[in-house]
């Protein structure tokens, strides 16, 4: 044994082993994890929508690595989803929000991330004309002047609802333009009508402003849209662990928002943003909050990225297929959600969105 005796070389080994276990657990936080909620308000930069400005509201991730003298760095850029790519495209934020079409966008671009969750989804949109207007219905906006935000998940169920009533958007005099320009270009008369999205576009149908003529509340639940959390495949190999405890950060938020005492809290915390609690009831009125709130790639959710990269492809906006399942990586948010005890609190549902059986 080389002079060793046997008790005295087990002792050394293991002192190896702590040594060595010492070192990886030192390794496993990073000093700093730097975040782009994707969703920046036009009012409040610094207050984001959907649940990654929720979760930076309530300082969930901060909580979450209190006693690990980790740094967490917020970025809230104006640019929603397509900011938060070029974010992770120069290594500038460790982890990003987008909505489904951005994200496809980046992947397509080559951007190297693992899509991982903790979303939002059955966001709404809306089909408004001006007060007065003789448009009726959908098939009356032939030929008509409608904005719609290009490249935006939302124009995914606006094709869809143009398609079921046999007109497609080269019928349409489709003006691209932001929501400032939109709403100026709808109350000016500039444009016959605009589809708009959440609570922006629940309030400009309010009546004296605009009529709703059309919303995805009448939609098949694939035509209405979503966002998730994306990380850096880098930074996922080298931090598994800190990615997965930003993820029980977000489940909790997730959870508390889920419940729908927690309701008018939720609306709080977007009030800054230039609407009302009543306003935004608007919005998520009827809704299911778990559902809206389900951090999981469940199925559904699958086919729905799927659904979206082929109607991309199809219509020449990425130049090469996105393979959604080898992109998607639920580990993380499995394991937030196991060491939480939340198994089974979100449904999940099948490719057609009908619920699971638990």
């Amino acid at each position: 044994m080389n002079g060793f005796s046997s008790p005295l070389l087990a002792s050394l080994l293991l002192l190896s082993v702590l040594f060595n276990s010492a070192q990886v657990v030192g390794e496993e936080l990073p000093s700093v994890i730097r975040i782009s909620t994707g969703a920046g308000s036009v009012l409040t930069p610094k207050l984001s929508a959907a649940n990654s400005g929720l979760t930076a509201a309530r300082h969930a991730v901060e909580d979450e690595f209190a006693n690990d003298g980790v740094k967490i760095e917020w970025i809230h850029p104006l640019g929603g989803g397509v900011s938060s790519n070029e974010l992770l495209a120069s290594k500038a934020v460790d982890i990003g929000y987008a909505g489904e079409f951005p994200a496809i966008f980046g992947r397509a671009a080559g951007i190297k991330t693992r899509l991982i969750g903790g979303g939002f989804r059955g966001n709404n949109a809306y089909l408004i004309v001006p007060p007065n207007s003789t448009i009726q219905k959908v098939s009356d906006l032939r030929g008509k002047r409608v904005s719609l935000m290009k490249g935006q998940p939302w124009e995914y169920g606006f094709d869809r609802l143009l398609r079921s009533q046999g007109l497609t958007q080269a019928d349409l005099k489709i003006v691209n333009l932001s929501f400032a320009d939109a709403r100026s270009a709808f109350t000016s008369g500039q444009v016959d009508a605009l589809y708009a999205p959440g609570v922006y576009g629940a309030t400009l149908g309010e009546p004296g402003t605009g009529r709703i003529i059309w919303s995805t509340r009448e939609a098949p639940a694939d035509w209405l849209f979503t966002a998730d959390f994306l990380v850096d495949e880098n930074f996922a190999q080298r931090y598994p662990t800190a990615v997965k405890r930003f993820l029980k950060a977000v489940v909790r938020v997730s959870a508390w928002a889920s419940d729908e005492k927690n309701a008018e809290q939720v609306f709080q915390t977007w009030v800054p943003q230039g609407y009302s609690v009543a306003q935004q009831w608007q919005e998520y009125q009827g809704s299911d909050l778990r559902y809206r709130f389900s951090p999981l790639p469940d199925p559904f959710l699958l086919e729905h990225y799927r659904k979206v990269a082929a109607y991309m492809l199809e219509n020449h906006l990425i130049r090469r297929p996105v393979e959604i399942d080898s992109w998607v990586d639920r580990s993380f948010v499995d394991a937030a959600i196991k060491e939480l005890g939340l198994e089974g609190f979100w449904p999940e549902y099948d490719t057609d969105g009908k619920a699971l059986a638990p």
